[in-house]
């Protein structure tokens, strides 16, 4: 059976990182990954016609912080994540606003690991297990439903905010539920909370 592509999105003006992100993922074998320079202009629209999954993006990039914006304030391409390329150390009020930061220290392998840890979710051959709950992403919707904000759901299972939101965008994209009353419900009657564990945050 003949895998999927999956389309990714490089929003640079550097012509040496988009060739070089280019480069290290086409070349992989097992995947078939297809890279696109984006434009500024018409973000969404390139994202529709090109079946963009994912997005490579330059923080310095004017449109980036655009489209960080527009994600994080209108929910617009809510369902596709944006990692970001540094050259150095980001702060953590701009590295936040990335569902990942790659560095271009990172070794090949690396690079593709993160790149596919964010995509996979969104891959069209996932078929019916997409819709399938992973035992950490269960263990975060305990941790939405008991009210705790996602640095405090980082610290208790020892991950990053950033794949904490990743979690949470994957259980929403899942369940098709927006909303923490929504995942609240979902618990309760999936038996993955009691009432009682989180009385106090529903009083």
């Amino acid at each position: 059976q003949k895998m999927k592509p999956l389309n990714i999105g490089i929003l640079s003006h550097s012509y040496l990182l988009t060739q070089g992100l280019t480069q290290i993922l086409q070349n992989r074998k097992d995947h078939d990954i297809r890279c696109h320079g984006m434009m500024a202009d018409n973000i969404a629209k390139q994202i529709a016609t090109k079946n963009i999954r994912l997005i490579i993006a330059d923080p310095l990039h004017p449109a980036t912080q655009q489209i960080v914006s527009n994600k994080c304030s209108e929910n617009i391409y809510a369902d596709t994540p944006i990692i970001a390329v540094s050259s150095g150390v980001l702060p953590d009020a701009i590295s936040n606003m990335f569902d990942a930061v790659i560095s271009l220290y990172d070794s090949p392998e690396r690079i593709f690991h993160t790149v596919q840890s964010h995509a996979s979710g969104f891959d069209p051959d996932y078929g019916d297990k997409k819709s399938e709950l992973t035992s950490r992403e269960k263990e975060i919707i305990k941790g939405i439903v008991k009210g705790l904000s996602n640095k405090e759901i980082a610290t208790e299972i020892n991950v990053s905010v950033n794949t904490v939101m990743t979690h949470r965008r994957n259980i929403a994209s899942k369940l098709q539920i927006h909303s923490p009353a929504g995942l609240t419900i979902y618990a309760i009657v999936s038996k993955l909370v009691s009432i009682d564990e989180i009385r106090h945050s529903i009083n």
